[in-house]
C-alpha cells in the first residue's frame, strides 16, 4: 500500500507511480488488441476473396491489388509511405476495398504513435535528459495529446459500423488524432529539438492523414482540375501577394489589440 505523509497525501513518488499504472494498463492493451485488429483484419481478407484465389492467376491478382491500392494512395498526401506500406499487407489477396485500406492504415498509424511515444517517456525515451522547463512542459503536454490521439485512432478502428454510415464519426476522429500529433509538433516550433520531434513522429502524422484521405479523398492536388493557369504549388513570391498585409492592407485598418500575423 502506498506510504502517507503527515499531511495525508501521497508522497511524489507514489502519487506518480499510481498514476503511471492506468496508463501503462492502458497502452498494453492498446497494443494487444491493435495486433489482434491487425490480425483479424488481414486474415479476414483473405478468407473473403480465398475462393477468387482458385479461379484466376497469382500475377494478375497481384497486379490488379497493386492498381487497386495505388489508385487509392495517389489520393492521398503521401502516395509513397501509402503503397510502401499498404501493398505488402494485401498482396495475396484477389480484391481489396478501400475500408480494408483505411483499417490498415489506422492500424498502421497506432503502432507508430505507439513506437513514437516511447522516444516521449518521462526520464526514459529519447528525450528523457530535457531539462530546460519550457521543453520538458512541452513534452508532458505531448504525452497528454499522445494518448487522446490514440482514443481515437482506437474509436475508428474498433467500431462495428460502417464507414458509409458513419462517415462523419470516422473523420472527426482521424481529423482529432492528427490535431493531437500536430499540437505536439507545434509545441517545438523554432526550439532545438523540433527536427527530432518532427521525425519522431513522422509515420504516425503521415498514416493519420492517410486513413483520413482515403474516407475523405481530395486532399491530394493530383486528381484536382486541371485549369489552364492553375497554379497548384505556389511559391513563398506568389504566396506574399495573399497575405494579410498585402492582399487586405491588414496592418492599416486592424486594430493593435487583435492579434495577427502580417505575413500570413
Amino acid at each position: 500500500m502506498a506510504s502517507l505523509n503527515p499531511y495525508g497525501k501521497f508522497n511524489e513518488v507514489d502519487q506518480e507511480r499510481l498514476l503511471a499504472r492506468p496508463k501503462t494498463k492502458k497502452r498494453i492493451a492498446i497494443i494487444a488488441l491493435s495486433s489482434i485488429v491487425l490480425a483479424a483484419i488481414v486474415v479476414g481478407a483473405v478468407l473473403g476473396t480465398s475462393h477468387g484465389n482458385n479461379k484466376s492467376s497469382k500475377n494478375g491478382d497481384v497486379q490488379s491489388i497493386s492498381t487497386s491500392v495505388k489508385a487509392v494512395c495517389d489520393g492521398t498526401l503521401y502516395p509513397s509511405t501509402c503503397y510502401t506500406t499498404l501493398a505488402p499487407l494485401v498482396q495475396n489477396l484477389t480484391q481489396v476495398n478501400p475500408e480494408q485500406l483505411f483499417k490498415l492504415s489506422v492500424q498502421l498509424a497506432i503502432n507508430e504513435l505507439l513506437r513514437a511515444s516511447q522516444k516521449f517517456s518521462q526520464n526514459e525515451g529519447v528525450f528523457g535528459n530535457v531539462t530546460d522547463p519550457i521543453y520538458v512542459a512541452a513534452l508532458e503536454n505531448c504525452r497528454v495529446l499522445f494518448d487522446l490521439a490514440l482514443d481515437h485512432l482506437n474509436n475508428s478502428l474498433s467500431s462495428t459500423v460502417s464507414l458509409v454510415n458513419a462517415i462523419d464519426d470516422f473523420t472527426t476522429w482521424l481529423s482529432t488524432a492528427g490535431t493531437c500529433q500536430q499540437t505536439c509538433i507545434d509545441g517545438f516550433q523554432n526550439a532545438p529539438l523540433q527536427t527530432s520531434v518532427e521525425s519522431s513522429l513522422r509515420n504516425s502524422t503521415e498514416l493519420t492523414s492517410i486513413g483520413l484521405a482515403i474516407i475523405r479523398p481530395g486532399a491530394s492536388t493530383k486528381i484536382r482540375v486541371k485549369w489552364k493557369g492553375l497554379k497548384l504549388n505556389l511559391g513563398n513570391k506568389d504566396a506574399s501577394k495573399f497575405t494579410v498585409k498585402q492582399f487586405i492592407n491588414g496592418n492599416k485598418w486592424i486594430p493593435s489589440n487583435v492579434p495577427y500575423n502580417p505575413s500570413l
